[in-house]
């Protein structure tokens, strides 16, 4: 891998192959700490599967995908399991994976719980019980509980309501003023732009910068 100046992630000519079937190809990108990326497109286009490669989730079938090596990475599905966890237990338990105190973890979930308006009483609540919002939350709460250098979130917004989505703008705003880089799609052209103006479109010949002029 050469000098990536900075960047955490570069895709080059990526294509990505299931058999015979083409997802995307040709896709040329920059993921790093200078502004988020938003990628927009239609269903089916593979804006999950091209997350998933950012992420270092999935390889790539050709071209080049150099990440940074060591950085730590944290992903966003846009389908959380449903968990045989109680919401705080799996919290906790995602932050030991990570090696953080006890003390630390409780209070990122004290703070995000009253960020994201989820009462107390869901703390003893099994995650397979959960409303579908409260358990998108949840899926949320689990990737800010540290500072990550790439955070990357699969149509995050989806199942929240607008205070949760304000209070979602205003995290992504936070993290990536503290240097994190952000790649994450939505589908919503209003909420993209609230984020950034590197929005980018896939199709199946690549990506595109999205112009709102």
């Amino acid at each position: 891998m050469g000098d990536m100046g900075g960047c955490m992630v570069v895709l080059t000519n990526t294509r990505k192959m299931y058999g015979k079937n083409r997802i995307f190809d040709g896709v040329d990108m920059t993921i790093d700490a200078t502004k988020p990326t938003v990628i927009m497109g239609k269903n089916g286009c593979g804006k999950t599967t091209l997350l998933k490669i950012i992420a270092g989730i999935l390889v790539h079938s050709s071209g080049e995908a150099e990440r940074t090596p060591d950085m730590k990475v944290a992903f966003v599905p846009d389908r959380f399991p449903k968990l045989p966890f109680k919401t705080e237990e799996y919290l906790l338990h995602m932050g030991d994976i990570q090696g953080l105190s006890r003390k630390f973890t409780k209070r990122q979930i004290d703070a995000n719980f009253e960020l994201f308006g989820i009462p107390d009483q869901i703390k003893t609540q099994k995650i397979a019980k959960c409303s579908k919002g409260t358990i998108q939350k949840i899926n949320l709460i689990q990737a800010f509980l540290t500072r990550q250098d790439l955070l990357v979130m699969d149509e995050p917004f989806s199942g929240l309501d607008e205070s949760s989505t304000e209070a979602l703008i205003g995290l992504l705003t936070r993290v990536a003023g503290f240097g994190t880089a952000i790649a994450l799609s939505c589908h919503d052209r209003d909420l993209a732009q609230k984020i950034t103006d590197n929005v980018l479109e896939l199709g199946a010949e690549g990506v595109q910068h999205v112009s709102f002029d």
